[in-house]
């Protein structure tokens, strides 16, 4: 939650793949609890695809939208909800120009 420097990611990558690595699972959540979209200093020139792009690369699994994922442009909000490539969590987003949206539960 609130991640406003892409540079820790690096260590959330080294860890989510070290621990990974350790786990006895088929498969590992992984969770990205909102405002990833804004007001980090990049986003603020890419609206977020920055972090988006971080967050598939790391294979985040789902995530949920913060308050400050409506400080962006609605339309790089909606980039964002369909270059994600894993879960989209929140029901709080239906209407506002989401329209049926296959991307949100």
């Amino acid at each position: 939650n609130d991640v406003y420097d892409l540079g820790r990611l690096a260590s959330l990558n080294t860890a989510m793949r070290l621990l990974g690595a350790e786990s006895d699972t088929d498969h590992v959540v992984t969770t990205m609890g909102g405002d990833f979209l804004a007001p980090y200093l990049l986003s603020s020139l890419d609206h977020g695809k920055g972090m988006v792009e971080c967050m598939n690369h790391l294979g985040i699994s789902h995530c949920c939208f913060g308050n400050h994922e409506s400080d962006v442009p609605h339309q790089a909000l909606l980039n964002a909800i369909g270059t994600f490539q894993g879960k989209w969590l929140n029901s709080n987003m239906k209407g506002g120009g989401f329209g049926e949206n296959e991307r949100l539960p």
